[in-house]
């Protein structure tokens, strides 16, 4: 397994790869909660678990803002990624003032193809709001740029909804990372030996990690937080 691990802006380090050479994309940005709230912290109410944490991306830009980045960024991929290459682009349906906010208000205007919509059912939720019903799933957008490499007999779980709870891992000023069957599943219906993985909002390098355990799964990681591109570092490098 090769690894390639980058401290930078996503959006920076990306214009730096060449096109066509991705062959899967697993990634999850940071939701702008706070910016949809209009700068307002997160009500006690709501998810906890992120106003405990110490998110040092801009998790406070204005709604147009956000959305004009993530469409940058789903533009970038989709330039890197190959002709059979998959995005599996995680995000949720986020809520201000009794109003939801779907992704595909961005993700639409994308280039990325929509090739299929993930229900990631989570199993349980920290937000207990009395005012609307529990939101225990997020959304995995499976987008390509032309027809796919699928190897639907590699997977465990068939359907389009995943039944996995929330990685058990906890890390001091992050957000609860990917659980490893997740990114399994992904891996395992789009790539193949030698195939590279790319995670552009690397966080802890737990996608790298699974790549590492399958083996013959090169990755590249793009983290903006110094802290923690050293930590996936020396997870990678164990």
């Amino acid at each position: 397994m090769l690894t390639n691990l980058i401290n930078g802006d996503c959006l920076v380090e990306l214009v730096k790869i060449p096109d066509s050479c991705i062959d899967c994309v697993i990634t999850s940005p940071p939701y702008n909660l706070k910016g949809l709230r209009g700068g307002k912290n997160i009500a006690v109410d709501s998810i906890t678990m992120w106003k405990q944490c110490n998110i040092p991306y801009e998790d406070n830009l204005t709604e147009a803002q956000y959305q004009e980045q993530q469409i940058t960024l789903l533009n970038e991929l989709y330039r890197v990624i190959k002709p059979t290459g998959s995005i599996f682009y995680n995000h949720k349906v986020r809520r201000t003032k009794a109003q939801a906010h779907h992704p595909w208000q961005w993700i639409g205007k994308a280039k990325t193809k929509f090739y299929q919509q993930i229900i990631w059912d989570r199993k349980s939720s920290p937000n207990q709001a009395l005012n609307f019903l529990v939101p225990s799933t997020e959304l995995i957008f499976w987008l390509t740029k032309d027809k796919p490499k699928v190897f639907k007999s590699k997977v465990s779980i068939k359907g389009e909804v995943w039944s996995i709870a929330p990685a058990k891992e906890k890390y001091k000023g992050h957000p609860p990372v990917f659980p490893d069957l997740l990114i399994e599943q992904c891996i395992n219906l789009t790539t193949q030996t030698n195939d590279v993985v790319m995670d552009c909002y690397m966080g802890l390098g737990s996608v790298g990690m699974v790549c590492k355990k399958m083996w013959y799964r090169d990755f590249v990681g793009i983290e903006l937080n110094k802290e923690y591109y050293e930590t996936a570092k020396k997870r990678l490098e164990k």
